[in-house]
């Protein structure tokens, strides 16, 4: 990829830090990127900030999105397209990535229709759950995005399955299934440089680690937790996470089972998060809907089998043995998979699990593999 330069259209690169781990990657490999984000009422221009070691390489502001800008998708994009213009940054850039189907990939189209670069789209839950489910009028929009589209990337293995079943979808999923690849997500260094297989012969500590709102399912999970506590007294439910609609519900539940429920709040990423996964045995996390989740490989890094969604998430990527898939709508359901696990502890694969390729230097060089073959490809190819 030296002396190719790609153009990142994310549309939520201040508020996330798998993108700014994978663009700070690509620098490392030499890669001259441009990073185009949308700037909203209260973004703060400096969260995630690169320091870029490839001359050129920079992160670029649209300018302040209004709040029509919501309803509006159409005057959206064409706001984006002119201030990247502005920017002329364009007609230096080869390729171009989109992080998202709609919001992100309908710039990439405009792109492609006016410059004829070529571009990826990286299709996430919220494109499946969100745009299709309650913007079914923008499927012709999807559609040719996705035809000219060079690759479609997916970020797990449900995902790809969950879209390409989608209804709107089913019909054409042959004319996409052979651009269509899957690249996981990565975890952070710290995970995988104290990875460990070692478990406690029996389990007693089960972790959840996320935000406290209706997606991430939490009250379900402790309901579930309380009635298999209640025939097993050393069991105990751990909740690291804060914020979220149900933060409420979850203070009155550790309240009211004090020493059976114990909750940590909010931890960043680091050393003091890790201690708290190794005082643990099981991560249980039953979420409605999930691009890939990048805490359970995180738990699974640390020996942990997980509790996790059917059809969501991380199912379908592990071969191994790794923990146990449920119905997140069914408190029964949930309880049946921790009670699984429990009894089942020593038959868990964890340690089977080739983590290295959750490093971002291993994705970082699936991306930059897959930019080479399509910019080396001829025209008539793309």
């Amino acid at each position: 990829m030296t002396g190719r330069a790609v153009l990142h259209i994310c549309n939520d690169f201040l508020w996330t830090k798998v993108h700014r781990n994978l663009y700070a990657q690509l620098d490392q490999m030499g890669v001259r990127q441009q990073v185009f984000t949308p700037l909203r009422k209260h973004s703060n221009r400096d969260s995630n900030r690169i320091e870029f070691l490839v001359p050129g390489s920079a992160i670029r502001f649209s300018s302040v999105l209004g709040g029509h800008h919501r309803i509006f998708f159409g005057l959206k994009i064409g706001k984006l397209l002119r201030d990247l213009e502005a920017l002329d940054i364009i007609g230096g850039c080869d390729i171009v990535h989109a992080t998202t189907l709609f919001s992100d990939g309908a710039l990439a189209w405009e792109i492609f229709r006016k410059y004829r670069k070529p571009y990826i789209v990286a299709i996430r839950n919220t494109d499946i759950n969100i745009f299709l489910r309650f913007k079914p009028h923008l499927i012709l929009l999807a559609r040719k995005i996705l035809d000219n589209a060079q690759r479609l990337v997916f970020i797990s293995q449900s995902n790809h399955d969950n879209f390409f079943a989608h209804p709107l979808l089913r019909m054409h999923r042959h004319d996409y299934r052979a651009k269509a690849l899957v690249i996981n997500n990565g975890i952070d260094r710290l995970w995988l440089d104290n990875a460990r297989t070692q478990r406690r012969q029996a389990a007693s500590d089960i972790l959840f680690m996320g935000q406290f709102d209706p997606n991430k399912n939490v009250l379900r999970l402790i309901r579930a937790f309380l009635q298999l506590q209640a025939t097993r007294p050393h069991l105990r439910l751990r909740l690291v996470g804060a914020n979220g609609s149900q933060q409420a519900a979850v203070r009155k539940a550790v309240a009211a089972h004090a020493g059976k429920i114990v909750w940590h709040g909010h931890m960043a990423p680091g050393q003091q998060l890790l201690d708290v996964v190794r005082c643990c045995d099981v991560f249980a996390m039953a979420s409605h809907h999930e691009t890939f989740g990048l805490v359970y490989v995180e738990a699974l890094s640390q020996g942990l089998p997980v509790l996790y969604t059917r059809g969501q998430g991380i199912d379908g990527t592990f071969i191994q043995n790794v923990g146990a898939a449920v119905d997140p709508k069914s408190v029964a359901a949930i309880r049946r998979g921790l009670e699984h696990i429990i009894d089942n502890f020593s038959a868990f694969d964890t340690g089977k699990v080739a983590f290295e390729r959750f490093g971002w230097p291993h994705i970082a060089q699936r991306y930059a593999g897959m930019y080479e073959a399509i910019l080396s490809s001829p025209d008539e190819y793309r």
